[in-house]
């Protein structure tokens, strides 16, 4: 929230980047809401099925102005001088609206907000990757920042979505470093530490609910680890395991959250339980070797890592076991292809990425992660992937 702040009174635009399900948005409703500053949202979703941005410009004066739809009406008066002495009459016009220029847009809102400083968020930034109309009217937005034409607009653009280094994309794409040098990423929002999951456990599974936690300590340690730290991850398992808890006398123990975590990945479970059984079809003399790399990568903390933490976290799993870094490398080169694609690469930063934190959390709950001697994935509805 500080970093945020500190960014917003800051001359630059902002970039806001995390993971699905991190809070990024919650992060800047809540400091909009705590600093009293308006904002107004562009959803880049809805660009990408428009084709350009000027479409969710028209959308947003329309959310403005609820008695406006797709036409707008004007009334003009038409008389003959001098005026009040001469005939005049009231002609009214009406006309379709269909683009908005991105100038047309500021001045409406520069207008119902007066002097007072105001956000412009563009929210699902990943939706625009591949829509280079998106990009070009998204980049000419921030290049408004030195334009003479736009300083009376008392704005801050911030740009909301899960890739990071959004700037270095955006200039990329408009092969310029300036509108890189005018936009500024804080941290990187992340999942919430150990001292964080706990209080929101005890906020709704103590005081709330008033649930008996047994075992709290490896409870609200394996809450973590499945969830990844992931505020909507954790309030899933926690309502899950709420269910749980009812018809267990109000008790919730360690495998109250295995079984909840379970619920909660249940819809992408199969598809990534196919998806790895995919990747292992031409590692059948090292399948207890890739089940090691599986555990190791999923267990991994960062969001991005790159070979060397893959080999230090194998080590630290399974001491003493032999890790092959040819086989390694060959296994982690399979995870990262289409159509049964786990991990992402990034050559520029030699980093691997999950291509989803959904596929992480899934990942660590299969691996039967509450035992890590343990190198075998979990049972599912009888199905054993060794």
């Amino acid at each position: 929230m500080k970093s945020l702040d500190k960014a917003f009174r800051g001359p630059y635009h902002i970039v806001i980047h995390g993971q699905s399900g991190c809070g990024k948005t919650w992060l800047y409703k809540k400091f909009f809401k705590d600093s009293r500053i308006p904002y107004v949202t562009i959803n880049l979703n809805d660009a990408s099925r428009f084709g350009s941005i000027e479409g969710c410009y028209v959308q947003a004066i329309q959310n403005g102005e609820p008695k406006r739809k797709s036409k707008e009406t004007v009334e003009s008066i038409s008389s003959i001088m001098p005026y009040r002495v001469g005939f005049s009459e009231k002609n009214t016009e009406e006309f379709e609206i269909k683009t908005e220029s991105f100038m047309h847009f500021c001045n409406y809102f520069h207008k119902k907000y007066g002097r007072k400083k105001y956000a412009i968020v563009y929210e699902n930034f990943e939706h625009a990757l591949n829509e280079p109309g998106v990009l070009d009217g998204l980049s000419n937005a921030l290049m408004t920042l030195d334009d003479e034409n736009f300083s009376k607009f008392n704005f801050k653009i911030v740009i909301v979505g899960v890739p990071n280094q959004i700037r270095h994309l955006v200039s990329y794409f408009n092969h310029s470093e300036t509108i890189k040098n005018r936009i500024m990423e804080v941290p990187e929002i992340t999942g919430l530490n150990s001292d964080g999951v706990s209080e929101l456990l005890d906020r709704g599974f103590v005081r709330k609910q008033h649930f008996v936690v047994e075992k709290k300590e490896e409870v609200y340690r394996l809450v973590e680890i499945y969830s990844l730290g992931v505020p909507q991850f954790i309030h899933d398992i926690a309502l899950s395991a709420s269910s749980y808890a009812i018809s267990n006398d109000f008790r919730v123990i360690p495998k109250t959250i295995e079984a909840a975590a379970l619920d909660t990945v249940e819809g992408s479970i199969f598809l990534h339980h196919s998806t790895i059984l995919a990747n292992l079809v031409n590692y059948k003399k090292h399948r207890e070797f890739v089940y090691k790399i599986i555990k190791s990568i999923a267990n991994i903390e960062a969001n991005s890592f790159n070979f060397f933490a893959v080999t230090d976290k194998y080590n630290e799993l399974f001491p003493g076991d032999g890790f092959c870094v040819r086989d390694a490398e060959a296994f982690l080169a399979d995870l990262c292809r289409e159509p049964n694609q786990v991990l992402a690469f990034r050559r520029d930063m030699e980093a691997y990425r999950f291509v989803s934190p959904k596929m992480k959390m899934a990942l660590r709950v299969i691996t039967g992660l509450q035992d890590p001697t343990r190198y075998e994935l979990l049972e599912i509805d009888g199905l054993r992937l060794n």
